[in-house]
């Protein structure tokens, strides 16, 4: 089947891609600078104040947090700006490879590290962080998927 010339630009699923990579990586590096979630948890123990695992497993968490969303952020300006084929292969990585790594660091190598918990028990005892985990590499194939087929895609990074 040809090609569809027509077909080009930042527009369509590309566009909204784009718009969804800006929300998310904003979203993820306001959530890290603020650490609302932590300092939740702490009003409800404040004996993690002077838990030193806990404060350096904040620490981790919020940095991977901000680099998650510096990653994808950068992966919009990519898109947005870099009309060349080496910028698909680029966010191809960040999307496909980077971002979900980060994610599973931050939810199962961290915890382990600074606090000693098993990735099975930390996950065992908290489902969101099973579901945030899945909708991760569910939204990595995805966008994976369509940055290697789309014929938009191609046509625009040439």
């Amino acid at each position: 089947m040809a090609r569809d010339k027509s077909l080009s630009g930042v527009a369509g699923w590309l566009r909204f891609l784009v718009i969804i990579i800006f929300i998310s990586g904003a979203f993820n590096v306001l959530l890290s600078i603020g650490g609302l979630d932590w300092k939740g948890l702490e009003k409800v123990n404040p004996e993690l104040l002077h838990h030193a695992g806990f404060q350096n497993l904040q620490l981790a968490d919020r940095v991977l947090g901000f680099l998650s969303g510096a990653i994808l952020i950068y992966a919009g300006f990519l898109l947005l700006k870099r009309k060349v084929l080496g910028t698909i292969t680029s966010v191809k990585r960040i999307v496909g490879v980077f971002f979900p790594l980060i994610v599973l660091v931050r939810y199962i190598v961290t915890p382990y590290l600074f606090m000693g918990i098993p990735p099975s028990e930390f996950l065992g005892s908290d489902p969101e962080m099973l579901k945030d985990i899945a909708k991760t590499l569910i939204w990595a194939a995805i966008w994976f998927s369509y940055l290697h087929r789309s014929n938009r895609v191609k046509n625009t990074y040439q």
